[in-house]
């Protein structure tokens, strides 16, 4: 308890070099988890962006679909099916859908679309896609107007309540053609989305394809408390062994890398930041053993011992570096918090390569409370390393020398 005390003591004995010392650690902490919140910010908004505001966590289709993706290898949306998902709906939510292409028309204007049909009632619950209508209304159940996203609407140069021609193949070979009036215009997370996309109500879309009580796919977002693996267990008992479970990072591979490759790349700048954090560090603890050689050369010529002394040193060092760290996090948080609350939208400049890999344009940090304490962490973890070298340096330290400083 003595070089416990001692230690504690000796941190407020020069207030100056305490200051300095925390001050690099206070930064230090503040810059790499600003750096960590903004990447993890950033890749939240990709998945959430792809995954969370359209495609749903999991996905079920058939092998046939998984392979080749068309609309003959759907599979037809049964009572009982809908009945075993109701059943655990406090552990995921679903929301069926059929999807296929078209071509849309208005004026002299054409472009290839998606065309979703999905339950309305659902895809306002867990999309909220009523809530990205700019212009116009959101559709009912049974309707048969069509929501356009904000990109194919400013191709085709078409408004609400203007008329929309889609011609397409239907199920089976059969022709697809319809007139579908404009209900509204939504403008939707992922911009390359925006430009191809046609909603209606999914009874709307089995009539055009001549589909009855068909669908492609089933997109399911697990609740917080179900994860991926325990959701994927329990459709896999409803559906059975002939549907494929996907996740979203076997639905949308690319993402997934995407985001694995910039990890690794953040693993690189994080590597070189915490390489000059080292330096300023270290640097401290450098002018603190100068400072105090005659001190140290003073105790252990009354006898104290060396291990003590280093033991003293390196608790010194210890205390800062957590002290250090828990300050960090406590200024840390509201300076990401300003972040995530005002995040900073790209110039027209990064628009097109943002739009490339289909987000939007926005840096938005990340308020998951492990960045702070994992970053408070490697910091004390670095300073308590860089303590060592002091230490080493009492064990060699030459007492009459030290006295002469």
């Amino acid at each position: 308890m003595i070089i416990e005390k001692l230690a504690w003591r000796n941190i407020w004995r020069n207030r100056r070099r305490t200051f300095i010392t925390l001050s690099s650690i206070f930064f230090a902490v503040i810059l790499s988890s600003l750096m960590m919140s903004i990447k993890e910010g950033m890749y939240s908004l990709m998945i959430q962006s792809a995954v969370g505001s359209y495609s749903g966590y999991l996905q079920i289709n058939t092998s046939d679909f998984t392979s080749d993706g068309t609309l003959d290898n759907g599979f037809v949306f049964t009572q009982a099916m809908s009945d075993d998902l109701n059943g655990i709906k406090s552990q995921i939510k679903a929301i069926p859908r059929i999807e296929n292409f078209a071509l849309s028309a208005y004026g002299d204007k054409t472009r290839g679309t998606l065309v979703l049909g999905t339950d309305i009632i659902a895809e306002k619950e867990l999309t909220q896609i009523d809530e990205r209508i700019i212009s116009g209304s959101c559709l009912s159940r049974n309707d048969k107007g069509v929501l356009l996203g904000k990109g194919l609407a400013e191709y085709l140069n078409i408004a609400v309540a203007d008329t929309i021609v889609l011609l397409g193949q239907g199920y089976h070979g059969t022709s697809a053609a319809g007139k579908f009036a404009v209900k509204g215009i939504v403008s939707l997370g992922s911009p390359e989305l925006s430009k191809q996309l046609v909603v209606m109500d999914l009874g709307n879309a089995q009539q055009l394809y001549s589909a009855p009580g068909v669908i492609t796919q089933l997109n399911i977002w697990p609740s917080e408390d179900a994860g991926l693996q325990t959701s994927k267990t329990l459709l896999a008992g409803i559906v059975g062994n002939e549907m494929d479970i996907r996740t979203w990072k076997e639905v949308m591979p690319e993402i997934d890398k995407m985001i694995q490759a910039d990890r690794v790349e953040g693993y690189v700048f994080m590597f070189i930041l915490y390489l000059v954090i080292s330096f300023g560090i270290f640097g401290t603890l450098l002018m603190m053993l100068v400072e105090r050689a005659y001190e140290f050369g003073m105790l252990l010529s009354i006898g104290m011992k060396r291990m003590s002394l280093a033991f003293m040193v390196w608790l010194e060092a210890l205390f800062l570096s957590l002290a250090g760290a828990m300050i960090g996090i406590a200024g840390a948080i509201p300076v990401c918090y300003y972040f995530n609350q005002n995040p900073i939208r790209f110039g027209d400049e990064f628009n097109e390569m943002f739009e490339e890999y289909g987000f939007e344009p926005i840096m938005k940090a990340s308020m998951d409370l492990g960045i702070f304490f994992e970053q408070a962490l490697i910091i004390a973890a670095l300073s308590s390393i860089l303590a060592l070298y002091p230490v080493l340096k009492i064990f060699t330290m030459n007492i009459l020398s030290s006295r002469q400083s």
